[in-house]
């Protein structure tokens, strides 16, 4: 277990380092953490699809099936749709949590004083809360791919902040 603690403890500055480096990142530039994962991804499928096209057609010439260029098309097909539908998806994903998020809101403000429990306490909070959802799911309705980006910056912010707790954690080890 101390090798182990050891371990860890010896890669902590690094981890830290990264975790800052890439929230500054994602709170400076998210438009280019969008495209930089975008293309990580279509890269990744490609990088699949290669060798499985070359065990396709290798196998295809000595008559064993087509599996593997079955596979390896349909890894460069995901490639295609990743580049041609990922940001209509992601411009989507927004869009349908904030309907939710609407209705939510709404049940939440009509139901607070149906749903109260005690005569002295007041259905403020629960209205309250039901108008900040309410406002949240109309910002991600109406402006759904800044959504996304405010996201990752929201993400950047969280990443700085665990990395000064990590930073925080190793000058307590020592």
């Amino acid at each position: 277990m101390q090798v182990l603690i050891d371990h860890l403890k010896q890669w902590a500055w690094l981890r830290t380092l990264l975790m800052a480096l890439c929230g500054v990142w994602f709170v400076l530039a998210p438009g280019t953490v969008y495209s930089t994962v975008k293309w990580l991804i279509i890269a990744v499928l490609i990088v699949m699809a290669v060798p499985a096209l070359a065990t396709g057609l290798r196998d295809r010439r000595s008559g064993m099936g087509d599996a593997g260029f079955v596979r390896g098309v349909s890894l460069l097909i995901a490639a295609l749709l990743v580049w041609v539908l990922l940001r209509p998806i992601l411009s989507m994903m927004p869009l349908l949590i904030g309907i939710a998020l609407i209705a939510y809101g709404l049940d939440r403000v009509t139901s607070a004083k149906r749903n109260q429990r005690y005569i002295n306490v007041s259905p403020l909070p629960q209205i309250l809360y039901g108008i900040l959802v309410l406002l949240v799911g109309i910002v991600l309705v109406f402006n759904p791919f800044r959504s996304v980006l405010l996201m990752l910056q929201v993400s950047g912010v969280v990443l700085i902040v665990m990395s000064v707790l990590e930073l925080i954690t190793v000058l307590r080890m020592k």
